[in-house]
C-alpha cells in the first residue's frame, strides 16, 4: 500500500485542484535497509523505522495508514490524540 498511497499524493495535484500541495514529509516502515531506497524512489523527504516519530512530529499535519489493518487501530488513535488528520 506504501506505493500505491505514494504515487497517489505525487498525482493528487494532477486530478484535483487542491487548495494546497501535499508534501511527502516522513514515510515509517520497521526494515531501514528497504526503507531509504523507498523513501528515496518515491519522493519522500524524511524516513523514520518508529511511526511513533512520524505521529508526535509538529510539522506532520496528516498521517496516512497503511500497514496491515489489525494494526491500525493503534496508530490511528495515536495520530489522532496527537492532534494529526488520520487518512
Amino acid at each position: 500500500m506504501g506505493r500505491a498511497h505514494s504515487n497517489a499524493y505525487l498525482k493528487a495535484a494532477k486530478f484535483f485542484d487542491l487548495p494546497a500541495k501535499p508534501v511527502m514529509h516522513t514515510v515509517a516502515a520497521r526494515d531501514a535497509r528497504q526503507l531509504k531506497p523507498f523513501a528515496d524512489r518515491w519522493g519522500w523527504n524524511q524516513w523514520a523505522t518508529d511511526w511513533r516519530q512520524v505521529v508526535h512530529d509538529p510539522q506532520v499535519d496528516l498521517v496516512d495508514i497503511a500497514t496491515p489493518n489489525h494494526i491500525h487501530k493503534d496508530q490511528a488513535l495515536a495520530a489522532l490524540e496527537a492532534g494529526k488528520h488520520v487518512a
